[in-house]
């Protein structure tokens, strides 16, 4: 089944991906191997759930902006915890604590990757999330971490690290109502259907396998997390990053002509970097997240 799937690639995620696989002989194996583990890791989610070993499952999920870890994360979530919802997603550091230790036996959590971008960074916060992990299983809750790259965390706390390769975004548009791969298609309004999404396993440091996860877009949980987002973002710029002006900054940026041709997260922090290059990547990455709100709600107000 999985063999069937087409990741399409633009050239520029082509471009990073091959990059990738060149700078690590592990990947470039698994590449030629086609190796998928789904089963196996299934099967050792359903093991651990049911307590045979222990009612706790730990996941890592890194990858770049835009590669849809949000939404693997999600899809997790509820294999773990049939009663899982946005509203177990952590933004920030202390409230996600507070609604750890108000938990009941079995439920998941996430803790997002925005988690990382606003200034708790520090080595005691870090510290306190990794403890916070190793004492999850005595209440026997999941967790799932999203972040872009790992470097806070021991790889050894985790049941399963997966880094997001690839994806294929399957939908439909005038022309085609079959699902098609949507950027393969020279139509420009989809309707996005569902997606897949490859992830490389890693255990100790080197690529074992690959795990394929199916997206059903814009399924409820979907819908809240991102009216979540759009809650949480204003108050970390006005909390952390006062010094500098959001709205008025992503007003700038949408009315530059050149800057419309620039849509997503990433090709947005693209555009920032030759744009606003004394900006620290956080901010870079909070305007970018605030250009797209706005642009959102102009689009919705026409």
């Amino acid at each position: 089944m999985f063999d069937k799937i087409k990741f399409f690639k633009t050239k520029f995620e082509k471009r990073l991906l091959l990059a990738k696989i060149n700078s690590h002989p592990s990947l470039k194996t698994l590449f030629k191997k086609k190796l998928i583990l789904n089963e196996e890791i299934n099967e050792e989610i359903e093991v651990r759930l049911k307590g045979d070993i222990e009612n706790f499952v730990t996941i890592l999920l890194i990858g770049e902006q835009g590669s849809i870890k949000s939404s693997c994360g999600q899809e997790f979530g509820k294999r773990t915890d049939q009663t899982f919802t946005a509203k177990n997603v952590g933004f920030l550091y202390e409230s996600f604590k507070n609604k750890v230790s108000q938990s009941k036996a079995g439920q998941s959590f996430i803790l997002d990757e925005l988690v990382f971008l606003h200034g708790i960074g520090s080595q005691r916060i870090i510290e306190e999330i990794q403890t916070l992990i190793e004492t999850l299983r005595k209440r026997k809750n999941s967790m799932i971490v999203i972040c872009v790259e790992n470097k806070y965390f021991s790889e050894d706390i985790f049941t399963f690290t997966m880094e997001t390769i690839d994806k294929c975004l399957l939908g439909t548009c005038k022309k085609n109502k079959e699902l098609h791969e949507i950027r393969s298609c020279k139509e420009k309004n989809h309707k996005i259907k569902k997606a897949y999404v490859r992830l490389a396993v890693k255990k100790k440091g080197a690529y074992i396998g690959f795990y394929i996860q199916e997206i059903i877009w814009n399924n409820k949980n979907w819908v809240d997390y991102e009216k979540q987002k759009d809650l949480f973002l204003p108050k970390v710029l006005k909390q952390d990053f006062g010094k500098l002006e959001y709205d008025k900054e992503a007003k700038k940026i949408i009315d530059m002509p050149e800057s419309s041709e620039y849509k997503t997260i990433k090709q947005l922090k693209l555009f920032l970097e030759k744009k606003r290059p004394n900006l620290t990547v956080a901010e870079k990455d909070l305007l970018a997240e605030q250009i797209k709100i706005m642009r959102g709600k102009r689009e919705g107000e026409e």
